[in-house]
Order: C-alpha cells, then structure tokens, then sequence
C-alpha cells in the first residue's frame, strides 16, 4: 500500500498513483522540476525517483507512463553524478 503522505499528496494534486509489487509510484506531472528537485521531493515523502531493477517492472512503468503521461520525458533515479560513467540508482538498488 502506498503511504498514507503519498496517497494524500496524489489526491489533492490529482496526480497518477500505482502500487506494483511493494512499490508505490506517484507520477507528478510538473515539467518544470529538475532531476534534484524531483529526487528531493521523493525524498520527502519517503521515496526515490523511480528504479527500474527488473523487465516486469519496466513493463509496468512504461504501461503507467502511457496511459498517464504520453509523449512526455518524466525523470528516473539513475545517475552518474559520484562518478562519471558510473551509473547508480538514487534507491541504492543496483544498476547492472
């Protein structure tokens, strides 16, 4: 279930909400955010900008971002920003 803070933001911001699995994943719909900002606020709510750690996952964030957001860029956790070209999620999870 996705916690009580997130489900209350989605609502009174009426943004998209999913649960896959044990994750939750709120699609906020701002395009004016950076990647910083984005992260800081998942930050806040207990989160991270999404990771992509499995092809089940993938499918399903690619199927929320269709039928929520199409033909929009939203921002993912990956990054290289402790070393260049060396790709981490923000979560801690793996990239591989």
């Amino acid at each position: 279930m996705c916690p009580l803070l997130v489900q209350s933001h989605a609502r009174v911001f009426n943004y998209p909400l999913a649960q896959h699995g044990d994750s939750c994943y709120e699609l906020q719909t701002d395009e004016t955010v950076t990647w910083e900002h984005g992260e800081a606020i998942c930050n806040q709510r207990g989160g991270h900008l999404v990771s992509i750690t499995s092809a089940a996952e993938q499918a399903f964030v690619e199927a929320f971002m269709t039928r929520n957001n199409p033909n929009h860029a939203v921002w993912i956790g990956l990054h290289d920003r402790n070393v260049e070209g060396t790709y981490e999620w923000t979560s801690g999870g793996v990239y591989i």
